[in-house]
């Protein structure tokens, strides 16, 4: 959509893209976005590590 308001005109679409990229709304969901990334990174640390604290199955059967 946004190609076709600036279509030909390069210079006016950057200086969209780049309001756009600089507005308050765009760096909140940035921000949320990337403490939600780091959020499931922990989780996934956590289970990693308790995963690793499970015996095995091969280990039950004997």
């Amino acid at each position: 959509m946004a190609s076709a308001l600036y279509a030909g005109d390069d210079a006016a679409f950057n200086r969209a893209t780049a309001n756009i990229a600089q507005s308050p709304e765009v760096a909140a969901l940035a921000q949320q976005g990337q403490a939600a990334q780091e959020q499931v990174q922990v989780q996934a640390q956590n289970a990693d590590a308790a995963q690793r604290h499970q015996p095995h199955a091969r280990s039950m059967d004997a």
